[in-house]
């Protein structure tokens, strides 16, 4: 069983904790490919993502950068969307900019 994981969650929860990509995936004992996944909303599988959630568990917030850090819902009606080579209509049509075939614009979510 799989299942795709909230990106903006999973965001805020590694820079609370003051963790990188990498730190996590270590801690986890899973590849940096299945956390770069999990880091795009990508579905992963359960296993996995326990693993994650574990490591994420054991690791303690740091309440100073949580006090700086907006949390993600307040994030969730300006989100930094990239895609490559496709078209998303946004509600604004506008904010696009095109760079070495990739697209990234911000939209309303």
């Amino acid at each position: 069983m799989s299942f795709a994981v909230d990106p903006a969650r999973l965001a805020y929860q590694m820079a609370v904790r003051g963790l990188s990509a990498s730190d996590l995936a270590r801690k986890a004992r899973v590849s940096p490919a299945t956390l770069s996944a999990a880091r795009a909303g990508k579905r992963v599988r359960e296993d996995s993502w326990r693993q994650v959630a574990r490591a994420l568990n054991e690791t303690p917030v740091d309440p100073d950068i949580e006090r700086l850090l907006p949390p993600p819902d307040a994030l969730a009606t300006t989100a930094l969307k990239v895609r490559s080579h496709r078209r998303e209509v946004s509600h604004f049509g506008c904010c696009q900019r095109r760079s070495r075939g990739m697209s990234a614009r911000i939209i309303d979510s």
